[in-house]
């Protein structure tokens, strides 16, 4: 069942809507609700749920400008078809750099006319569909970054994607050493990168050389002046994880 076309709206029904396809359900929808993360799809803002994006084929749907309001809901329809004799297509920003793609100028590409393709885009499903440069299918959509605004995902130009990247990127420059002492007093400093906002020291964020995220930092010891911890990396496999809690530096 659709939203209604008028009334006082519920958030938790809209977030029922986009995730059960159907306004009224009895079934809940459990943790906070973010209304961007329902406009824009996925759960950037911090919702527990990883939402669809808005279906375009819905007669009424909100817009992703903000400010956001609940009035923009009324009478969408999350499960409205678009036809599927045709072709269905999406409108991304596109870059051959990551770091690019969050803000590049559109592309249009297109899908097969298969189910649910008009709401699951590819830059945010779990199953991403593959992606072409025209309506015939006649070649896949060049290699590079492609991106809804709120994240991104690369794309090889033969049939696979990588993983969903978020666009919110953040950065500090810490203070390297080979032990947690030698990291706290250093004089020898780089700057790393990590998705989301938090500290990655204390937060425990993967940390890379560049603000596309696709390089992982090297391992070792890392210090703000007030605390340093163990970063361990492998380079080949771009996978590194933080090493217990950060050590106070004037524990030396």
């Amino acid at each position: 069942m659709a939203v209604p076309s008028s009334g006082t709206l519920s958030l938790e029904k809209l977030a029922k809507e986009k995730v059960l396809e159907d306004y009224n359900s009895s079934t809940s929808i459990t943790g906070g609700i973010h209304l961007s993360d329902l406009v824009k799809g996925g759960n950037e803002a911090g919702s527990p749920t990883d939402y669809d994006e808005t279906n375009n084929n819905s007669s009424s749907k909100p817009n992703e400008t903000g400010p956001h309001e609940m009035s923009e809901w009324y009478g969408y329809d999350h499960d409205a078809a678009g036809g599927f004799q045709n072709p269905g297509s999406f409108t991304f920003k596109y870059s051959t750099t990551a770091s690019a793609a969050c803000s590049a100028s559109t592309v249009t590409v297109y899908v097969f006319y298969q189910q649910d393709w008009y709401k699951d885009s590819p830059i945010t499903s779990s199953s991403p569909v593959d992606i072409y440069s025209n309506s015939s299918f006649a070649s896949y959509a060049a290699a590079g970054w492609y991106s809804n605004g709120s994240y991104r995902r690369y794309w090889d130009g033969s049939g696979s994607w990588g993983s969903k990247v978020s666009c919110s990127v953040s950065s500090a420059t810490y203070y390297t050493g080979n032990s947690a002492t030698n990291a706290c007093g250093s004089s020898t400093t780089t700057t790393v990168y990590w998705e989301g906002s938090g500290e990655a020291l204390y937060s425990g964020r993967k940390i890379y050389t560049n603000s596309g995220l696709t390089s992982i930092a090297s391992p070792g010891w890392y210090s703000d002046g007030l605390y340093s911890r163990l970063f361990t990396s492998n380079n080949n496999l771009n996978s590194g994880t933080w090493e217990n809690d950060p050590t106070e530096c004037q524990a030396f």
